[in-house]
């Protein structure tokens, strides 16, 4: 996957906190149309200005596919959600790659 760029970001969210100490954040998830099987989860609705414009080129038109409260522990179907939200937290995007697929980044 030559072309893709390395994600540096800087962004500091606020997540709620449930009274157990974990954490909670609404996401958007959107479905990649040029991509199969790939999805974006957003912390904002249409927040796609947080994506780099390399990546978002790559992906191709997003469409909204749901939206959902992510907690630590709650089972998805490919994604750990602990990794989802730290990715939330560090770049303001996650995206999910197919199973048998990674994104590899130039060093």
């Amino acid at each position: 996957m030559a072309g893709w760029l390395k994600v540096e970001h800087s962004l500091t969210l606020l997540l709620p906190q449930t009274g157990s100490g974990s954490i909670r954040m609404k996401c958007f998830v959107y479905r990649s149309r040029k991509r199969n099987n790939t999805y974006v989860y957003l912390s904002e609705r249409d927040g796609f200005a947080v994506l780099p414009a390399e990546l978002a080129a790559g992906l191709g038109t997003l469409e909204f596919a749901l939206e959902l409260e992510l907690t630590p522990g709650r089972r998805l179907a490919i994604e750990d959600a602990a990794r989802v939200l730290q990715h939330l937290n560090e770049f303001g995007f996650h995206v999910q790659f197919p199973p048998n697929e990674q994104l590899v980044l130039p060093e």
